[in-house]
């Protein structure tokens, strides 16, 4: 596990579920897009395991 505390938020995006990853600052560490919600939140979650210096981008959040 990465040494941050994070927190993760889904949204619906038109068509797709938005989701993003903040650090506990606030700041944005990660997010994309996934055709369903659980796919959302499966995606967010992922990131929770991810070492800091992995965490990245997975699409435009």
């Amino acid at each position: 596990m990465g040494d941050t505390t994070l927190a993760y938020a889904i949204d619906q995006a038109d068509t797709d579920w938005r989701w993003r990853v903040f650090n506990v600052d606030g700041e944005l560490v990660a997010g994309g897009f996934a055709p369903t919600r659980p796919e959302a939140e499966s995606a967010a979650i992922h990131i929770f395991a991810q070492p800091p210096h992995r965490r990245r981008m997975a699409g435009n959040a």
